[in-house]
């Protein structure tokens, strides 16, 4: 099950499994023979597929782009990743909100009536075709007088727990960032003294909005992160009396939120007022403005909210472990069928001009951006060591400097050789390249003593990754959702691992559906997830440094 978590459910037979990839009419009894096809087969139809459109929904790129990532268990943005935004940063809290919100939103998404009855419908659909095929499978089973196995309720634990580590994940990442916030601006009220403890001072107005913008991303968090799986084949819901915070419609769950919300916190401000007075508190008496009283009613919201959030969520919070992409790495690596000991892109070099120095400078800049991940991504440890650029200089195998097609035809012609996974896990799909710009990137960084190069962190070191079975002159059905894609991309080097690779290991997202959120880069970068305020900024900085050649060199 996902997470690695057992299952008390009786599990199929190595050779039952394999069953599921034959037609019906070649091993089931009647009356299951005469079911059309193999039940793998019929299975995938529903996943995605050309022929079961029905599931499928149209969005923003922003929010599919953030969706695909949870829904594969990759978390938002790393620690550091976070950190090099410069997210904490007082002038950084609006930007920073909207990454937290883009969570929100994308399970406010999901939560909407019709997408929940899509979830819904694909997983009836699919529950179908495994009755059908547990059904069959019983048949024989009856026959050697061998206990009964469930594929439906196995499919029912399947999601129902990576819809737990996918919730429990998204929620705790949200909370570590607002809580991080919040403690910030706690300590900027307990070093501020007002004039009068009677009136607010200008600077505690704008505290205060922010920490209540704070709680509304609390609260938001805490009654949308979650997926009702009422009426869901196989499932049995808890009989609960919650009024209305489990209630499978969010906008239920949000009014019963706001609710007891209002009415616990007046309940223990009360408590507390009541407390205080008889104890004589001094600080009963000094009035609004105190910043002891202030910090003790905030903590006493976070509290409650806490408590809403447990109710909401008791039946489908999970401790966590890593991430399924690393687990299946971590297979790899502990097979002894491929036991490999590394994993990462081909790497080519097809720029020529740097002395000997400089290209080890790059590198030396370029690996402690790659290497400089995976701090809070759970079981990367496991697998950090071994992740690699596999370095070929285009001179040793003819590539003419800059010569990106020539690369191209020598990675895909690489890729088809015997030994290519000799021990390794090396994309088959993408490959990068080191240029020019690459190098500038990364050994002349941009001044900016005037702090207008925003957003932090956005304007560091790239290298480009090519989506080698891409074909500009045949882009495919949806090219018009990746306008301009070319089948390259600039990435910058801290998400190679996190987000390149973790995102197509998963077939969760390729270049090109990582392409919207570059092309509005200046320098076409992509540098994670993407916000409003985020492409705001870098129209400003855009137009700051539109004169600034050391910037303009690197605009394509």
């Amino acid at each position: 099950m996902p997470g690695g978590v057992p299952t008390d459910v009786v599990l199929p037979t190595e050779d039952e499994i394999s069953l599921g990839g034959l037609p019906y009419s070649q091993w089931a009894p009647s009356p299951y023979s005469k079911i059309p096809g193999r039940a793998f087969d019929r299975v995938q139809v529903h996943i995605a597929s050309h022929e079961d459109t029905t599931g499928l929904q149209v969005v923003d790129k922003s929010l599919q782009a953030m969706k695909v990532r949870l829904w594969e268990d990759i978390m938002p943005m790393t620690r550091n990743q976070w950190r090099r935004k410069h997210l904490d940063d007082p002038e950084n809290f609006d930007l920073a909100c909207q990454y937290l919100g883009s969570v929100i939103d994308t399970y406010t998404y999901m939560n909407l009536e019709t997408v929940q009855e899509s979830l819904k419908g694909v997983f009836n659909n699919i529950a179908r075709e495994w009755k059908n095929f547990e059904a069959a499978l019983n048949a024989i089973r009856d026959t050697k007088k061998e206990p009964p196995i469930s594929m439906i309720s196995l499919w029912e634990e399947y999601v129902r727990g990576r819809w737990a580590i996918m919730t429990t994940r998204s929620h705790d990442w949200v909370m570590e960032h607002v809580d991080n916030l919040r403690n910030i601006l706690i300590e900027q009220l307990k070093q501020h003294t007002p004039h009068s403890l009677d009136t607010l001072s200008m600077e505690q107005w704008n505290i205060t909005n922010k920490l209540h913008t704070l709680a509304e991303i609390t609260a938001q968090s805490g009654y949308s992160i979650v997926l009702p799986m009422h009426g869901y084949n196989s499932h049995q819901a808890a009989e609960t009396v919650d009024n209305g915070l489990c209630s499978p419609r969010i906008e239920e769950r949000a009014t019963a939120y706001s609710i007891q919300l209002k009415i616990s916190t007046r309940q223990r401000l009360l408590s507390s007022t009541i407390k205080n007075l008889m104890n004589e508190s001094e600080s009963m008496m000094s009035g609004i403005a105190d910043p002891i009283s202030m910090v003790e009613n905030i903590n006493i919201q976070k509290e409650e909210q806490e408590v809403l959030r447990n109710t909401i969520a008791k039946d489908s919070t999970t401790p966590l472990a890593a991430a399924e992409w690393i687990l299946n790495m971590k297979q790899l690596i502990d097979s002894p069928n491929y036991g490999i000991n590394r994993w990462g892109f081909i790497t080519y070099r097809i720029t020529y001009e740097q002395s000997e120095e400089e290209w080890a400078q790059y590198l030396e800049k370029l690996y402690a951006d790659v290497d400089d991940w995976g701090e809070d991504v759970a079981g990367a440890e496991m697998i950090c060591k071994m992740a690699r650029l596999r370095w070929i200089d285009g001179r040793d195998v003819g590539i003419a400097e800059n010569d990106v097609e020539a690369a191209k035809r020598h990675f895909l012609a690489l890729t088809k050789q015997d030994d290519f996974q000799d021990k390794s896990d090396w994309d088959e799909v993408i490959f990068l390249f080191a240029d020019a710009a690459s190098v500038a990137s990364y050994l002349y960084p941009i001044e900016d003593a005037s702090g207008d190069l925003r957003p932090h962190g956005d304007f560091g070191g790239f290298i480009t990754a090519v989506d080698a079975p891409f074909d500009p002159s045949n882009p495919g059905e949806h090219a018009e959702e990746s306008p301009g894609f070319t089948g390259r991309m600039r990435i910058s080097g801290n998400f190679l691992w996190s987000d390149l690779f973790a995102l197509g290991k998963t077939q969760a997202a390729s270049a090109e559906d990582l392409w919207p959120l570059a092309m509005h880069h200046p320098w076409q970068t992509y540098v994670g997830p993407v916000v409003s305020k985020q492409r705001e900024l870098w129209r400003e900085t855009r137009r700051k440094f539109e004169h600034v050649e050391e910037f303009q060199r690197l605009v394509p």
